[in-house]
C-alpha cells in the first residue's frame, strides 16, 4: 500500500510535493516537521547532484545527529524507492579513504603532555585527563588500575612515586632510561612501522619521551 501511494504522489504531486505527502501520510505516529524538512532538503539535493542513495543516507544522518536527543536517524531509505533516481542516473560512487584507526595527530600530543605537565605543576593527579590516563597505560609500562580514577586513588599522595615510574615503567624495571629507550624501539622498529604506520608511531614516541621529560624535570627539582 505504501509503495503504491508513493507512486501516486510523485505521479499526480511532482517529487517534492509527493515526498512531503508520503512523509505526512506513511508514518506512524507522525514524522516531526523539521525531520520531514531535512528529508525533503536532502533528497532536493540528491535529484540535482544524482549522489549514491548511500552518501544521501549518510548526509541525513549527519544533520540528524545534530538535533541532539531527539532522534537517532534513518537505518536505510528502503521506503523512499521511488523518490530515489535510478541507478543509471547515479554518478560513481565516491572513493572515500578507510578511516585510519591508528591515527595519531599533533594536537593528541599537546593534550597529553598538558595534561601531565599540569598534574605537577598543581601537585594534583586530578588533573590527569582520561587521554593522557589511556596512553600512559596503554604505552608506558602502567596497570590500569580499574580505571582513571582508581589511578589517580593509587597516586593521589604520591606523585614521586608517579613520576619515578614514568621513567622505569610500573613494574617492568628500575631502569630510568626504560621508557626511553622504549620510545626509540617503537619509533625504529620495522615491525612497529608495519602494523601502525610511520606517523603513528613517530608520534606515539614523541608523546612518551615528552612525559619521561616532564617526569624527569620534576623529580630533579625535588618539588614531589
Amino acid at each position: 500500500m505504501g509503495r503504491v501511494f508513493m507512486m501516486e504522489a510523485k505521479e499526480f504531486l511532482g517529487r517534492e510535493q509527493g515526498l512531503r505527502a508520503h512523509l505526512s501520510c506513511n508514518w506512524f505516529p507522525p514524522l516531526p516537521l523539521y525531520l520531514q524538512n531535512v528529508i525533503v532538503e536532502e533528497f532536493e539535493r540528491h535529484w540535482k547532484d544524482r549522489c549514491h542513495p548511500q552518501v544521501l543516507l549518510e548526509r541525513i544522518n549527519r544533520r540528524l545527529k545534530k538535533i541532539e536527543g531527539e532522534i537517532v536517524g534513518l537505518k536505510s531509505l528502503d521506503r523512499f524507492d521511488e523518490f530515489l533516481l535510478n541507478e543509471e542516473e547515479w554518478k560513481e560512487i565516491p572513493i572515500r579513504k578507510p578511516k585510519n584507526e591508528w591515527a595519531f595527530p599533533k594536537a593528541k600530543v599537546k593534550r597529553i603532555l598538558k595534561s601531565v605537565r599540569n598534574v605537577f605543576k598543581h601537585s594534583n593527579i586530578d588533573y590527569l585527563t582520561d587521554e593522557a590516563y589511556q596512553f600512559i597505560t596503554l604505552k608506558m609500562g602502567f596497570i590500569a588500575h580499574y580505571d582513571l580514577f582508581g589511578f589517580r586513588e593509587t597516586y593521589c599522595n604520591n606523585l614521586l612515586m608517579f613520576a619515578r615510574h614514568l621513567l622505569t615503567t610500573e613494574g617492568l624495571s628500575r631502569d630510568e632510561s626504560y621508557n626511553e629507550r622504549w620510545a626509540d624501539r617503537q619509533e625504529k622498529d620495522s615491525d612497529f612501522i608495519k602494523r601502525y604506520g610511520e606517523e603513528y608511531c613517530k608520534r606515539s614516541a614523541e608523546t612518551i619521551r615528552g612525559i619521561v621529560k616532564i617526569a624527569r624535570r620534576m623529580l630533579n627539582s625535588g618539588d614531589a
